[in-house]
């Protein structure tokens, strides 16, 4: 219960870091965040491994630079933390399940699937994604 009161009150100030003016928007949600959480620590609300671990999580989300991605993870991670929350081990187990198998079988609008170019696997591609060309050479053919 304590994760899913976090991801809600992290959503809440990451809706409230959008609406405040450019200058004041990094620091205040960082300012706020960790006011926020030492005082839930000391109030006793939640246990310090739970706001660390979802600290960690989210700022893994924010290192996607895609926001829709981003958002669609967080989906995955609330959708995880109720199975796992009702039924222990096996909700964990099997909403890792669907979540490898919703993964692997969506493909894009371009009907590439999400996974590619790991699966299934083209070395060209996952090459020029890893190690990227300098611009003015991207158009021109490798000799």
């Amino acid at each position: 219960m304590q994760f899913l009161l976090l991801e809600f009150g992290l959503g809440i100030l990451k809706i409230a870091s959008i609406h405040t003016p450019n200058a004041l928007s990094t620091s205040l949600g960082i300012i706020g965040g960790l006011l926020i959480g030492d005082l839930a620590i000391k109030v006793g609300w939640f246990a310090p491994e739970t706001i660390l671990y979802t600290v960690i999580s989210v700022v893994g989300t924010f290192a996607n630079p895609s926001v829709e991605f981003g958002m669609a993870i967080t989906i995955f991670r609330i959708f995880l933390l109720l199975l796992t929350g009702l039924f222990h081990l096996p909700g964990f187990i099997v909403g890792n399940i669907i979540i490898i198998f919703i993964v692997f079988t969506t493909k894009s609008f371009d009907h590439k699937k999400y996974t590619w170019p790991l699966y299934p696997f083209d070395w060209s591609a996952l090459k020029s994604i890893l190690i990227r060309k300098p611009i003015p050479q991207l158009g021109k053919k490798e000799k």
